[in-house]
């Protein structure tokens, strides 16, 4: 389809990705899902911690250096296709994850089921998003 001469070296997609605003990924994102239809009933809200910096946190443990800063990624994911209907962004550590939790469920209400006149749409969360 792309008529590509050759496979690209792996990090190509990483690197184009890395290219796009947040608005643009939020967009290609949104076309990507419209191209499946997608529709579900349950989806699953996890966060994940990441380090602002290359070095690796053996090498930080190694120096005595702790780390106490880093970026955190919240997403939600369709749990019948795996598909991720949306993310945000923070900082931390930090103590609940509790107040990203609603952006998240808003994110991926587009894509709950119908039932008649109502929405079907089951979140499922770690104890991190319990409140603070």
């Amino acid at each position: 389809m792309l008529e590509l001469e050759s496979v690209p070296d792996h990090t190509t997609l990483c690197r184009a990705y890395a290219g796009l605003s947040e608005g643009q990924q939020r967009a290609l994102n949104a076309w990507l899902l419209e191209q499946e239809v997608v529709q579900t009933t349950a989806v699953a809200v996890d966060a994940t911690g990441y380090s602002p910096t290359h070095a690796s946190q053996h090498y930080l443990s190694r120096c005595g250096r702790a780390m106490t800063d880093y970026y955190k990624g919240f997403y939600v994911t369709d749990l019948e296709r795996c598909y991720i209907l949306g993310w945000s962004q923070g900082r931390g550590p930090g103590g609940s994850d509790a107040p990203y939790l609603n952006a998240l469920r808003r994110q991926a209400f587009p894509y709950a089921r119908r039932a008649g006149r109502a929405y079907v749409l089951a979140v499922l969360a770690d104890k991190g998003f319990d409140g603070p």
